[in-house]
């Protein structure tokens, strides 16, 4: 049964103190909302910063709905305040970004460098949205990141709500800490989010944990503590309902959920996690001081009116089909490429330059029955680059953005990786981060943007063929 108490000072001050330590990689608030009314005209995220950082990183805002009939409507307005508390004296310094533009495509995205972090700072964004369309049942999705890469413009779709709506407004919360790590598996990871929107019903509360460790997939247990916060809006005092959940790992994951009270806007959710019993993460490789390529694992909590689905946070990773070893291509110092009867020469050139590059993606998207294929990197030359061909669109990327990488003769592995990736349907993409990590990624109207890293095509293109992405 939950614990209620009444409380009248800050909540937030009170709650967010003494924040532990934990290497993050990633820290996400997200919301998406199934309209019939009117689109909101606010929305505010807030994220704690988990650990200490030296140096910068983005901090992202970005908005995006799916009414195709006015795809360039809406017109947003972004602050990101910064706060650092000293933890010595007790003041706090302010630091606020602005940021505003009109959607076009029915997605907005800007960025920010923030400047070195300290453990317990905390971000938060404010967002003001007008000269919206009318929703007629679309779906709105507005998704603040912190992070050591910026927020791609496909990172803006995500799973969509699923279920009858029930009411005016259907929304879903997500925070999440996705972290690659190298040591000891933190012990406590604490969160926060703000409600955004009434909820005019009882609602689900969920917590899910996943991670990659395969040696030891069911060791582990996780203790939540999860304090709600409600103002009541007459008399302005603070009501926190207390619920704790326990739980341990299988095969990799766990999901525990709540139905708690009705919520408004403005109520706050913070939520402490304790994990016990964790392995050592291993595997881990550094890239420009950035960890990257280790076992991972991700903490998502969130609130909404359908359960969380277990499938939302990540889990272990397909394994590598063998060969063709790291993400890249062959042909450094080898023979070169030659056609096969699947993949020719030219066609395993620009897989394995792709390879040598990062934050740069490759992929199909159907059009009336008809693939073109699209290339785009993220940091220079970011707009999308269509034609018919996969040869071809990299040389339109050639020609807009100037050779980077040189491809030799891919392996055989990743030639039959290659063959397969061709047969792709709808929207589906490989892309190339740092630390050699290979992304297969994917989106349809039912799941959203869907993705996963691997070290390997081979082991990209087979977890996409497990997700029925080819014909």
């Amino acid at each position: 049964m939950p614990m209620t108490r009444v409380v009248t000072f800050g909540l937030i001050a009170v709650l967010l103190t003494g924040l532990p330590i934990l290497a993050a990689s990633k820290n996400v608030a997200e919301s998406k909302m199934v309209l019939d009314g009117k689109y909101p005209t606010s929305e505010h995220h807030l994220l704690v910063v988990p650990s200490d950082i030296d140096h910068d990183v983005y901090a992202c805002v970005g908005t995006s709905h799916d009414n195709q009939k006015t795809s360039n409507e809406g017109y947003n307005v972004a602050k990101i305040t910064i706060r650092r508390p000293d933890s010595e004296t007790g003041e706090e310094s302010v630091e606020q970004h602005g940021k505003r533009g009109s959607l076009v495509g029915g997605k907005w995205l800007r960025c920010i460098h923030t400047g070195p972090l300290k453990a317990g700072d905390i971000v938060e964004f404010w967002y003001e949205l007008s000269n919206y369309p009318r929703p007629r049942g679309s779906t709105i999705h507005i998704r603040s990141t912190l992070g050591e890469a910026r927020m791609l413009i496909s990172e803006l779709r995500g799973p969509e709500a699923r279920g009858n709506t029930g009411v005016p407004t259907q929304y879903h919360q997500r925070v999440s800490n996705s972290v690659s790590e190298n040591g000891k598996h933190p012990k406590f990871i604490q969160q926060a989010s703000v409600v955004h929107a009434d909820s005019l019903d009882k609602v689900d509360f969920c917590v899910a944990y996943g991670n990659t460790i395969v040696k030891k997939p069911s060791k582990g247990s996780v203790r939540i503590t999860a304090e709600i916060g409600r103002t009541d809006p007459e008399t302005g005092e603070i009501t926190i309902e207390k619920q704790v959940l326990k739980a341990s790992l299988k095969d990799n994951k766990i999901k525990k959920c709540v139905v708690i009270d009705p919520v408004r806007k403005g109520d706050t959710l913070i939520v402490d996690v304790e994990l016990t019993g964790f392995p050592r993460l291993q595997g881990n490789a550094e890239v420009d001081g950035v960890a990257m390529g280790g076992d991972q694992f991700e903490l998502l909590t969130g609130i909404g009116p359908n359960p969380m689905r277990l499938g939302e946070v990540l889990g272990p990773p397909t394994p590598s089909a063998g060969g063709g070893g790291g993400g890249g291509g062959g042909g450094e110092g080898g023979a070169p490429p030659t056609d096969t009867d699947r993949v020719s020469a030219a066609e395993q050139r620009v897989f394995s330059a792709l390879s040598k590059m990062t934050a740069i993606g490759i992929g199909t998207r159907s059009r009336g029955g008809k693939i073109t294929w699209l290339i785009a990197h993220r940091y220079s030359c970011s707009n999308y680059m269509e034609t018919k061909t996969i040869v071809g669109v990299y040389d339109l990327f050639v020609k807009a953005c100037g050779a980077r990488a040189t491809g030799g003769a891919l392996t055989k592995s990743q030639i039959n990786a290659i063959a397969k990736f061709k047969r792709a349907i709808g929207i589906t993409g490989l892309r190339w981060e740092s630390g050699k990590r290979v992304i297969g990624e994917y989106n349809t109207k039912a799941t959203g943007t869907v993705h996963k890293t691997f070290s390997t095509i081979e082991a990209a293109v087979k977890w996409l063929d497990g997700q029925h992405r080819f014909k």
